[in-house]
């Protein structure tokens, strides 16, 4: 993917998620839409890329989301290192390994941004944080990952080549 594409791509998936899909709960849990779109490139393009889109994503979350700069980009390599690693070629293309990749990706993610709040000085009771918002948001990306992989899936194929050109 060209890089000219990708970084304002991942800007406006940020500016979404900051502002559009907070709305889009479900019984208090909310999609992370970059979160999603980082994973499903990490199943179709591997690891590498995936990395890359991680931290440039995560950058524009904590641009346009308020968080501390490198916090969610941080945790969005974690998620898509877990997946890069975990998810093989053999087994992407099944239904049940992009749910368990979401949810996967959801824990880790909400984990480790917790964790770097928390090492940051904001207040973190991590029991309630895991029960009330850190699962219930897994379970929702975990339900959402397969719709969001056939779409990036069918966009990169519009689009073209899957290698960087820098």
């Amino acid at each position: 993917m060209n890089l000219y594409f990708l970084v304002p791509m991942l800007a406006a998936i940020g500016l979404l998620q900051t502002t559009f899909v907070p709305y889009l709960s479900l019984l208090g849990a909310k999609p992370n839409l970059m979160l999603l779109v980082v994973v499903a490139w990490t199943l179709i393009a591997g690891s590498r890329e995936g990395l890359w889109w991680a931290f440039i994503g995560g950058l524009w979350l904590d641009l346009l989301g308020g968080s501390p700069l490198g916090a969610s980009a941080l945790a969005l390599v974690a998620a898509a290192y877990l997946i890069g690693q975990g998810a093989g070629a053999i087994f992407r293309e099944r239904l049940l390994i992009r749910v368990l990749s979401g949810l996967a990706a959801g824990l880790v993610y909400g984990s480790v941004l917790l964790g770097l709040l928390a090492l940051g000085g904001r207040p973190a009771d991590w029991p309630a944080t895991l029960v009330r918002v850190i699962v219930p948001d897994a379970l929702y990306n975990a339900m959402l990952l397969p719709v969001v992989y056939v779409l990036v899936l069918a966009a990169s194929r519009r689009v073209g080549s899957r290698r960087w050109e820098v």
